[in-house]
């Protein structure tokens, strides 16, 4: 694992701290209607969609996992198209995409596709360490690609661990 310094987590808080600032207010309203949760968590989402925009901003060279209610929260934040533009040019200087994994029917390309999620996930996983001291919270962050994405993949790679243990 590599720690942080003590300038890169400066760097961390006073981008988290700018972050911060946006009114995130709409968002949280449509997140709240749209996905019927509670405003405490829709705050705690809030958060960590915070630092996953803080990673992002710190490190544009690198692709992080989202999933679960952060993702929502994203998808939710970029229909407000005008406002989540201004905010990724006020924070990152450039736009931050939406790139989903595309589903296939070969599983050739499931199992390629499940593999570069799982490396996304521990991406996102180590450099949250190193910059907020523990892990990405369990009930908020997925901590793998959710089996119901690539179905074929997840039950192939798993039948295949075992068949390699057996041989």
């Amino acid at each position: 694992m590599t720690f942080a310094t003590s300038h890169e987590i400066e760097q961390s808080r006073l981008l988290f701290d700018k972050i911060s600032m946006f009114d995130f207010g709409k968002v949280v309203d449509r997140y709240v209607r749209d996905c019927n949760v509670s405003r405490q968590a829709a705050g705690e989402t809030l958060v960590e969609l915070k630092r996953w925009f803080t990673l992002c901003a710190l490190h544009p060279e690198k692709t992080y996992a989202t999933g679960g209610s952060v993702d929502e929260m994203w998808h939710t934040f970029i229909l407000f198209t005008k406002d989540y533009a201004r905010f990724c040019q006020d924070i990152a200087g450039v736009f931050i995409h939406h790139s989903p994994e595309m589903t296939s029917d070969d599983i050739e390309e499931q199992i390629a596709s499940a593999e570069k999620m799982r490396k996304k996930v521990r991406v996102l996983e180590a450099d949250y360490l190193k910059y907020f001291g523990a892990p990405p919270p369990r009930h908020i962050w997925p901590r793998s690609p959710e089996p119901n994405t690539f179905p074929n993949a997840f039950r192939f790679l798993e039948v295949m661990s075992k068949t390699r243990l057996r041989v």
